[in-house]
């Protein structure tokens, strides 16, 4: 049988197992899992029997409701959970385990070099700056310098020779 055990300091050690269908989550009375946590909103979430697990759905809640530390707003429990009702956390344990998705499918072949390339044909550089671009024509500044220096050594030299 599905059930919630509570890991927080305020509840902890509590079990709710889950046994009805529909299981509404609140901080008010009239909820069937009542969390008199000011995290926790008046009526917070409801837990829905599917397929022997339960759907975990987020009634638009002021502090949000998170599964293994992602905000949900809809989603299928699974053994082990960790699920936060605001600031109150759950284990969620099950012997319905849902086995985990299929890998993805490898594909068949493999071309490394020719004319594919690893970037999908539509797509565009999003960095904010461009690519510099080799400038065609323009004398590299660092020859320009070099020459400089080159001419004012040869100077000096002629200046020291000569007058000196």
């Amino acid at each position: 049988m599905p059930s919630l055990i509570a890991k927080s300091p305020e509840f902890a050690g509590q079990k709710f197992e889950l046994t009805q269908s529909l299981i509404s989550v609140g901080r008010v009375e009239g909820n069937d899992i009542v969390l008199g946590h000011p995290s926790v909103s008046s009526r917070h979430a409801e837990l829905r029997l599917d397929s022997g697990d339960y759907r975990l759905v987020d009634h638009n809640s002021t502090n949000g409701t998170r599964v293994n530390d992602e905000r949900v707003s809809d989603v299928m429990l699974r053994n082990s959970d960790t699920v936060m009702f605001g600031n109150i956390l759950f284990s969620y344990v099950s012997e319905n385990a849902l086995a985990a998705p299929p890998p993805p499918q490898a594909s068949a072949s493999l071309q490394i070099g020719g004319e594919a390339s690893g970037r999908p044909a539509n797509f565009t550089n999003l960095a904010p700056f461009p690519k510099a671009k080799p400038k065609k024509g323009a004398f590299p500044l660092y020859i320009l310098v070099g020459v400089l220096l080159a001419l004012g050594g040869l100077g000096y030299l002629a200046y020291k020779i000569l007058l000196g």
